[in-house]
């Protein structure tokens, strides 16, 4: 797995505390959105929508937002637990 991230955006921060607190390293790319990498022709073929952070699996498929890819953080990772697996139940 590949993140694309950059240092100080708040979404791709997000999925980096996300990961550190599961304990899950992936290959981390910054991408320089302030000189223009997010609009480079090879962003683009990543994720189309010029967003980040962007997620790419081993199999090539791109997961482009911040909250999807910490649920398949989640989902592939249930050893430790960071959100809860049903809602609670109103009282």
């Amino acid at each position: 797995m590949k993140l694309y991230s950059h240092r100080q955006a708040p979404n791709p921060f997000r999925v980096t505390l996300f990961l550190a607190e599961k304990g899950v390293k992936v290959n981390t790319a910054y991408v320089d959105f302030m000189h223009g990498e997010l609009k480079a022709e090879e962003f683009k073929a990543i994720n189309p929508c010029q967003r980040l952070p962007v997620l790419v699996l081993d199999d090539g498929t791109a997961i482009s937002e911040s909250c999807a890819i910490c649920r398949y953080i989640e989902e592939m990772n249930l050893s430790s637990l960071c959100w809860a697996r049903r809602p609670r139940k109103e009282r």
